[in-house]
């Protein structure tokens, strides 16, 4: 996963992913998207543009739009870049910091804001 990150790539999008390289990703700062529909696999073919919006949790192909989620946790370990980076921002701290408010975030549509327990 550390090869992934030294060569820049940013997010891995699959249909499933291997219960321990799952945990480890947003533990390292890079972000892990589930998306199971195969229109989504045939449309991401080399050189099309791929957009992905955190705040809704949502992937753009052109015109096509696939939605997936991303637990409390998961999302502030990415945006502090990793477990490394959430330590030394917050120190011993850390879970206790980041597990405030431990609710998945759930994305059918539009809204992120969805919050309930700790998943990842």
């Amino acid at each position: 996963m550390s090869a992934l990150l030294g060569v820049g790539i940013q997010c891995v999008i699959a249909k499933s992913f291997a219960f321990i390289y799952g945990r480890n990703q947003p533990n390292l700062g890079l972000l892990g998207i589930v998306i199971t529909d195969d229109d989504f696999f045939a449309a991401a073919n080399d050189g099309v543009e791929i957009v992905i919006d955190l705040i809704a949790c949502r992937v753009r192909i052109a015109d096509r739009e696939w939605g997936f989620e991303l637990s409390h946790m998961e999302r502030e370990l990415i945006k502090a870049g990793g477990i490394s980076g959430a330590f030394e921002s917050f120190g011993k701290k850390l879970f206790e910091v980041m597990c405030t408010s431990i609710k998945p975030v759930t994305h059918q549509k539009t809204d992120c804001a969805a919050l309930s327990e700790l998943q990842w």
